[in-house]
């Protein structure tokens, strides 16, 4: 399990696998990523995804997959994930340019944990992301220690005690809030337009 430790890197040490066959998106979710600190992974279908999964033993945090590629698509993908015993439990988000309204369902039915439309933004990717993140109970405790960290030093700062009873999306935008502007202050820092 990992835990953030850092808001301007919340994805330091993580490991993301990125699955698109379109270069623009693959290479903004692997610029972000980066930035948010995570080693990135990328293939251009679910075929190399999987082989890359096999042969370099890498063992992702969570997976951002495209729904519509060649060779083997993100369905197909999910399906090969989610029969592996060894592969079932990582969360996989769907990244997709269908917008409709059963397409969201339908990726959740399928196993994905959430998806992301396409086209990827480069000054809302992050945003979108950890909102996502912040709500699978795989990274709950990573979440819960950058929150208890930011609430201490608001107190520190303040001498206000925050309302830790908070309910879960109050906590999640305090959380995606803290993460949040750590990434968008690195990504003005390179030169990236947010």
């Amino acid at each position: 399990m990992q835990t953030i430790t850092d808001p301007q890197n919340p994805l330091t040490n993580w490991t993301v696998l990125v699955v698109d066959d379109e270069p623009d998106s693959r290479d903004v979710a692997q610029m972000m990523l980066e930035i948010a600190g995570a080693t990135v992974h990328t293939a251009e279908h679910g075929k190399e995804a999987l082989e890359l999964l096999r042969t370099q033993r890498i063992r992702p945090d969570f997976i951002l997959c495209d729904l519509s590629m060649p060779v083997m698509d993100g369905w197909q993908l999910m399906f090969q994930l989610s029969d592996n015993r060894a592969t079932s439990d990582i969360p996989v988000i769907a990244l997709t340019a269908h917008a409709m309204r059963g397409d969201r369902d339908r990726a959740l039915a399928a196993g994905f944990c959430n998806h992301i439309t396409k086209p990827l933004n480069a000054s809302k990717f992050m945003d979108q992301l950890m909102r996502i993140l912040v709500d699978l109970p795989e990274f709950e405790r990573a979440f819960a220690e950058i929150n208890s960290n930011a609430s201490s030093s608001s107190i520190a700062s303040t001498g206000v005690v925050p309302n830790t009873a908070a309910p879960s999306s109050v906590a999640s935008t305090e959380v995606i809030s803290n993460v949040g502007s750590g990434v968008v202050s690195s990504v003005s820092s390179n030169g990236i337009r947010a």
